[in-house]
């Protein structure tokens, strides 16, 4: 069974000028450097809260001869005080072209993500941490593909899934990997479900309740949730369904339903029920990137008629769609990708599909609740920094007061395009 709100409430509100005491201040930022032996890394992901962990991919010399093989690019983890560490992987997979892709950061430092390779169309899910280097987890012969999207705080399960081949139209298997001894290494568990098609997309904290869906096709999904690995429907809504997100303590779960002509929220409580949250009306859900520790707070893009605009949704608010600084009829693939513990703060990017000579550039943003949208290159340029041309904000710590934002800060080919910026909110 589920509930529906029969509607709620829009605040699309345009920021008059706020004055300087409502205007978040820059304190200061940080470079994520790289190595003599990184070419051009790329930071994607951050856990902020544990420690400002940075991971992404790069180039990197496996032999130490100066030379890069551009076709493989490896993952990465930064942090401020152990710098960039590659992960490294042997000679026979490093020309072997592929490209690991990181998707998140334990509270202890361990990296899970896939690695592409591109030259076999397969990908082999992997987790890196700092003791034990990189690792392949296990995948059974018979489903030579699969992908990590998720890692328990503890580090202890990882979740994804599983292919017999690359194709989208192989099914998919919901699996987890968990830890069987102290140098976290990993057992393959493949998640129950009477079903062809399953996905398992994120998991609690302490990996005991993982979320996704299932069902007898790939358009015929219903969200699910496996607690202690035993499965469990969650509430229907009548449509194609999902759970993409779950709470820290595992007892809500965040994603979306696909009704005739529009995509909406929904909220599963801890009883399994379904809240269904509607956009505005003509709008439809495009993205969700995250969600806050106890689900009450989501972000990413609705669009209306093809133009994306970002949103937050909280319990007690419902949807708030995001100013874009006036520039509402050109940004139209804008996107929120990050929001605070409190649901105050959210990052992300302003941004056109098309962009000619003269038009408006991306630009990074932090919206504040009661302050407004603000481009990170103007609030630097407010506290007394130069202008870093910063393009996107995909991660934000719980605090809402750092975040890793990307543009053209100074820099060498050895060192991302990524800072971490320290802001006073107002």
């Amino acid at each position: 069974m589920f509930r529906r709100l029969s509607w709620l409430r829009l605040a699309l509100v345009l920021f008059a000028p706020v004055a300087l005491a409502q205007t978040p201040t820059v304190t200061g930022y940080r470079l994520v450097k790289g190595r003599t032996d990184t070419r051009f890394p790329i930071a994607t992901i951050a856990n902020l809260d544990a420690g400002d962990l940075v991971a992404g991919h790069t180039l990197w010399d496996h032999d130490g001869s100066g030379i890069f093989y551009v076709e493989t690019r490896v993952g990465f983890l930064w942090s401020p005080a152990a710098g960039m560490n590659p992960f490294a992987i042997p000679e026979t997979v490093y020309f072997d072209d592929n490209r690991q892709i990181p998707a998140e950061i334990s509270d202890n430092g361990t990296v899970v993500g896939t690695d592409l390779f591109t030259a076999s169309f397969t990908a082999r899910p992997f987790v890196w941490s700092a003791t034990g280097g990189l690792q392949y987890l296990p995948v059974p012969g018979q489903r030579n593909t699969g992908s990590a999207s998720a890692i328990s705080a503890n580090a202890r399960v990882v979740v994804g899934d599983l292919r017999s081949g690359f194709l989208s139209t192989n099914p998919s298997q919901a699996s987890q990997w968990v830890a069987v001894n102290a140098r976290l290494r990993y057992r393959l568990q493949q998640l129950p479900t009477p079903d062809l098609w399953s996905d398992a997309w994120d998991v609690s904290a302490d990996g005991n309740t993982i979320v996704g869906d299932s069902g007898p096709s790939d358009t015929a999904r219903s969200a699910v949730r496996w607690v202690g690995g035993n499965l469990r429907r969650l509430g229907t809504v009548d449509a194609v369904s999902t759970a993409r997100f779950s709470s820290a303590d595992g007892s809500v779960a965040i994603g979306w339903a696909d009704l005739p002509g529009r995509r909406v929220l929904v909220r599963w409580d801890a009883a399994g029920e379904a809240l269904v949250a509607e956009p505005p009306a003509g709008a439809t859900i495009e993205t969700i990137h995250a969600i806050n520790p106890s689900a009450t707070a989501v972000v990413g893009a609705l669009s209306v008629a093809g133009n994306w605009a970002p949103f937050v949704w909280t319990q007690g608010e419902g949807f708030v769609v995001l100013p874009e600084l006036g520039l509402e009829s050109y940004y139209n693939s804008s996107d929120a990708y990050d929001v605070s513990d409190d649901g105050r703060v959210v990052v992300g990017a302003l941004q056109a599909t098309v962009q000619g000579p003269g038009d408006p550039q991306p630009q990074g943003f932090v919206w504040v609740r009661g302050s407004g949208t603000f481009s990170v290159d103007d609030l630097l340029a407010g506290s007394g920094f130069d202008r870093l041309g910063i393009f996107t904000v995909p991660s934000l710590s719980g605090t809402g007061i750092r975040f890793l934002a990307s543009g053209l800060p100074p820099r060498t080919d050895s060192d991302t395009n990524s800072v971490i910026v320290q802001i006073v909110l107002p």
